[in-house]
């Protein structure tokens, strides 16, 4: 993502901005002159070295934990508030405050050694929000911030999507050797903060450019979602049921446990090849081992990265048209093609578009990707990566271990071990999620939520698709559907 382009998002409302000491830069606190210029994180720490009776150069975490040491809190509370009340600042900061909306967020002081080390920040309510606010945003900028609080450091590097979306604006002058540890993180710029608001200030938000063209074959994904947090009800009926909510899985994405469902190892593999510039992909898989879940984990993450993504729909009317009329559209789009019966077609009509601002994701049965591997090779251009995900990968499996473990779908092997559990899950289960839930309802206590849901879907007149795999499921653990069960339409 290019700089004017999250400029444009945080204009929309759609990013987060983090401001540390280098964003006071130029601003000025109540001291005489020439001592009341509002000090950076390295002035403070060699400030708080001297009152320390030290001429060396310590990091601030670790200068103040000194500090507090031999002096004490509340001296390090009156030296905070004595540089940095801020009495009064330039333009540019009252620029980037009111274009970009910045809301002022009081939280406790995270200055010294000790309290970066702690570990209570990642089951705490703040961090839960802030990676579903992180998940959720379009654009991340951080101004005159240092990646020393390990706590952001953590969110972010759990999240490596969020890289392509993440900006650092530092001084014109900063030491190369301390923009290295932003760099994994995301784009560094050096313009500074008088610069930065320039920029700001240059940039024109683009007119509402989306057209009137109504799609018929394809369905937009709404990109809109807003995260829910699933229950435990949820978890279950994507397991068993096969029931995706695109509330859950937003909130899913932005969470380190598994708790709904398990972020697939494809995804990072993707990520990859798009970097690369890869843009068209063929996903394959077997029936319950995952892909039309990794489909709406794509979409959503898809959607963060400024995508416009479209799903095929069985619904043929003016595919030629629909296809045709993705050439005028504006910005990066990503397709889905998994309904189309005549998918060859619709394969060769995105082919002549010769755009390379789309990417492609055909999405079919591993059973039919091997029958026709050929046609597909025939058909699809020469860089297309056939991606496999039928067998779960270590990390798969371990994840899919904690899932089983927060939803209770062990039964009789709760008590076993993780080592054990992920054994079963390579080698009797052969690495599928197919056979891994297959295996769970030999056990009465999930057969019986089974069936209980199944009593409330079938009186709910469930699509016919759903009905044949849940008339399927019943059977498997030895309560199949009698005919009168199922209502007449």
């Amino acid at each position: 993502m290019e700089l004017a382009e999250g400029i444009v998002h945080a204009l929309r409302g759609d990013a987060i901005l983090f401001t540390g000491a280098g964003f006071s830069y130029d601003a000025r606190n109540s001291l005489p002159p020439p001592d009341n210029k509002v000090p950076n994180a390295r002035q403070f720490a060699s400030q708080l070295s001297m009152l320390c009776g030290s001429k060396n150069a310590y990091d601030l975490p670790i200068i103040s934990q000194h500090f507090m040491k031999i002096k004490g809190g509340y001296e390090l509370l009156n030296e905070i508030n004595r540089l940095f009340a801020i009495t009064s600042v330039e333009k540019f900061h009252c620029e980037i405050a009111v274009e970009l909306n910045i809301k002022n967020l009081q939280s406790q002081i995270k200055l010294t050694h000790s309290s970066y080390s702690a570990d209570a920040f990642s089951t705490s309510k703040w961090s839960q929000q802030l990676r579903q606010d992180f998940n959720n945003a379009k654009a991340v900028f951080f101004i005159g911030y240092s990646m020393s609080d390990i706590d952001i450091s953590r969110v972010l590097f759990a999240s490596p999507d969020l890289r392509a979306r993440t900006f650092f604006i530092v001084a014109p002058a900063e030491d190369e050797i301390l923009i290295s540890p932003l760099e994994p993180y995301g784009s560094v710029f050096k313009l500074g903060v008088e610069d930065f608001a320039s920029h700001i200030s240059r940039c024109v938000l683009p007119k509402d450019v989306s057209t009137e063209y109504q799609y018929t074959w394809l369905q937009r994904y709404d990109s809109d979602v807003t995260f829910t947090k699933p229950d435990d009800k949820a978890g279950i009926d994507l397991i068993t049921l096969g029931i995706v909510n695109p509330a859950h899985v937003a909130w899913a994405l932005g969470e380190s446990g598994t708790n709904y469902m398990v972020k697939r190892s494809e995804l990072r593999e993707i990520q990859r090849e798009i970097d690369r510039g890869r843009t068209w992909f063929l996903i394959h898989s077997d029936l319950g081992n995952g892909k039309t879940a990794l489909k709406f984990e794509l979409s959503y993450l898809l959607s963060r990265l400024s995508y416009q993504v479209f799903w095929d729909t069985d619904f043929d009317v003016n595919k030629k048209n629909d296809i045709r009329h993705l050439a005028n559209e504006t910005g990066r789009i990503a397709i889905f093609i998994d309904e189309s019966p005549d998918r060859f077609d619709v394969i060769d009509g995105l082919l002549s578009l010769n755009t390379k601002n789309i990417l492609v994701f055909v999405c079919v049965r591993t059973t039919l990707y091997e029958l026709g591997q050929s046609k597909y090779e025939d058909y699809l251009p020469d860089n297309y990566l056939p991606i496999d995900i039928n067998s779960l990968d270590d990390s798969d499996v371990t994840d899919f271990v904690a899932l089983f473990n927060n939803l209770g779908l062990w039964g009789e092997k709760a008590g076993e071990a993780e080592e054990t559990k992920e054994n079963f899950i390579k080698v009797s289960c052969d690495r599928r999620i197919s056979r891994l839930i297959l295996s769970t309802f030999e056990h009465s206590e999930i057969g019986n939520r089974i069936v209980t849901s199944a009593k409330l879907m079938i009186n709910n007149r469930m699509p016919l698709g759903s009905l044949v795999i849940l008339c399927f499921l019943l059977n498997r653990i030895g309560h199949p559907p009698r005919p009168n069960v199922v209502p007449i339409r």
